[in-house]
């Protein structure tokens, strides 16, 4: 066999194809599998709440209870001025509210501007990407 653009190009669209479809498949599956899942945790939680427990051992295993929490910021300006105010008072935690990511739409952007960011490492690549005609 003769290896050609036109044969690597098809050749890799069709296991693109064929990886869609496999994603897709799963991620039904996936999500009856957790909705099957969230079901009997409720169940389990009903149980231990109704027994007065905080776990339930059997042969199979154990169900327990699990504090969670969840946080969404709803205001960003709102953050930022909380933030801020601790800064004032000399608060050494003031930015421990913030995870570490980096915008790379705004690095760029500054980069474009001639504007080096301090404290990000940046790497640039080539890639080499294929799509439908």
């Amino acid at each position: 066999m003769t290896y050609t653009p036109a044969w690597a190009i098809t050749t890799y669209l069709e296991i693109r194809d064929e990886q869609n479809e496999d994603t897709k498949t799963y991620e039904k599956r996936s999500v009856e599998r957790e909705t099957k899942m969230d079901l009997l945790e409720k169940f389990l939680l009903g149980a231990m709440k109704e027994r007065g427990e905080e776990n339930i051992k059997t042969e199979a295993g154990v169900a327990y209870k699990s504090p969670q929490m969840r946080v969404t910021m709803t205001d960003r300006q709102a953050v930022i001025d909380f933030v801020l105010d601790r800064i004032e008072e000399n608060n050494p935690n003031a930015f421990n509210l913030f995870t570490n990511h980096i915008n790379k739409e705004e690095v760029k952007r500054l980069l474009d501007k001639g504007i080096p960011v301090p404290g990000v490492d940046v790497k640039t690549f080539t890639a080499c990407n294929v799509r439908k005609t």
